[in-house]
């Protein structure tokens, strides 16, 4: 936290030269997209861990394909998915929409008519590789 992001780099530099010597480095961090960096990760949730593994294996954990919906109105996008039993664990994403999907052919067909329905002009539609973080959100949505 508050490390400018030369400093930044060069700290995470320092770790992987370390790893590389054999060091073994435990880091604890709040930022997922610097948990992907190491070689394991164990992710807590109320206290307690719920997953112990390698960055690829905790992302391929969900066993869905992952979609993105662009739109002019991701609010209002995020919203009306949420609505929508099937799209109820939908998680905005800076500008986008995130869902984890059963069929990504069946749901960016869904997707783009319940967003003509509700007058959301779309953008694009695509599926992305998840993040630890997609991952996590959705595995505690589950486990709700």
């Amino acid at each position: 936290n508050g490390v400018d992001p030369v400093s930044r780099r060069e700290f995470w530099r320092i770790l992987y030269d370390l790893c590389v010597e054999g060091v073994t480095i435990m880091v604890s961090t709040a930022y997922l997209d610097e948990a992907e960096r190491c070689n394991r990760v164990a992710l807590m949730y109320n206290g307690s861990f719920f997953t112990v593994d390698t960055p690829a294996r905790v992302k391929a954990m969900i066993g869905k394909p992952l979609i993105e919906i662009q739109s002019k109105s991701p609010v209002e996008t995020e919203k009306m998915l949420k609505q929508n039993l099937t799209y109820a664990h939908a998680v905005r994403s800076g500008n986008a929409v995130r869902v984890f999907v059963d069929n990504v052919h069946r749901a960016k067909k869904e997707i783009s008519m319940l967003c003509t329905r509700h007058h959301i002009g779309v953008i694009s539609i695509r599926e992305v590789i998840p993040s630890l973080e997609d991952t996590f959100v959705e595995a505690i949505a589950k486990a709700q």
